[in-house]
């Protein structure tokens, strides 16, 4: 299991909360966000590896963003 944090540009979803994903996500592949109460699927379009807890992050950490 490895932590994350997705993030978008888009103004209709968040995706502030941290996730605990099964394996790091690939480009291309989409994952489920809240979209004003409604949950829908964006696709993955960068992944940040956080290797060495600048964020004070837990070891491992991913950042990754999502747009439609």
């Amino acid at each position: 299991m490895i932590k994350g944090r997705c993030f978008t540009n888009l103004d209709d979803y968040d995706c502030s909360e941290v996730i605990v994903f099964a394996r790091v996500p690939n480009i291309g592949e989409r994952v489920y966000c809240k979209r004003k109460g409604n949950s829908t699927s964006l696709k993955v379009v960068q992944i940040t590896h956080d290797i060495r807890g600048e964020r004070g992050s837990e070891y491992p950490y991913i950042l990754v963003e999502l747009h439609n």
